[in-house]
């Protein structure tokens, strides 16, 4: 974890990243999103451990599976690209415009979100 930062105030930055962006909170990616970012912001190294590392310790934490973790995440960037807050959603993931974006993956939505929360939390 980094310097001055506590797991409070990242969670409390990451839950409003999730929200200004229109991700619906009673989905279960919506939770599962946060829980990764917030790991993600405590700890960058494991940007790149997504599929090996996040989605097995967040299924083991809810009693579920790697694969339905990753599926209720990609549902809920799903939500928030079809339905979201496409300003929020332009800002966070450092694109000019919505038309000229991608969909972002899982990985790309978490590291942006947590890097976000970290420097949003400074």
């Amino acid at each position: 974890m980094m310097a001055g930062k506590d797991i409070g105030e990242m969670e409390a930055a990451v839950t409003a990243l999730l929200h200004d962006m229109g991700i619906p909170a009673h989905v279960k990616g919506y939770h599962y999103l946060r829980s990764a970012a917030v790991m993600t912001a405590s700890d960058p190294g494991l940007t790149g451990a997504v599929t090996k590392e996040i989605y097995p310790a967040i299924a083991s934490a809810d009693n579920s599976t790697p694969e339905s973790v990753e599926r209720a995440m990609r549902y809920a960037v799903n939500a928030a690209w079809k339905n979201g807050n496409r300003d929020v959603i332009c800002f966070l993931m450092g694109a000019g415009s919505y038309e000229d974006m991608k969909k972002p993956t899982n990985s790309q939505f978490i590291a942006a979100v947590a890097d976000r929360a970290r420097v949003g939390s400074q």
